[in-house]
């Protein structure tokens, strides 16, 4: 029995970090979506929504329940939305 040799053509080699495009609202709306998710479905996601909260809001999310920093997101994210955004954004 012989192996089969199997090449991508482009070959992508190894990705770093540097080679991503990270726009940091579509990151937001990804992790907003899943907190909001969760949250709603009554998974214990505490810890992820005071992560997201600390560093969307800063400090001042310590003071806040979860539903008030998941609203929050959600309305920085409705006046900071590109606007090929604002649609999907207005349809949470």
């Amino acid at each position: 029995m012989s192996n089969i040799k199997i090449n991508a053509t482009p070959h992508i080699g190894t990705v770093q970090k540097a080679d991503l495009n990270n726009n940091i609202l579509f990151h937001l709306i990804k992790l907003w979506t899943v907190n909001c998710k969760h949250h709603i479905r009554g998974v214990n996601c505490t810890r992820d929504i005071q992560k997201m909260g600390r560093r969307t809001i800063g400090d001042e999310c310590v003071k806040m329940s979860n539903t008030q920093i998941l609203e929050e997101i959600l309305f920085r994210l409705e006046q900071n939305a590109p606007s090929e955004l604002k649609v999907y954004i207005a349809n949470f």
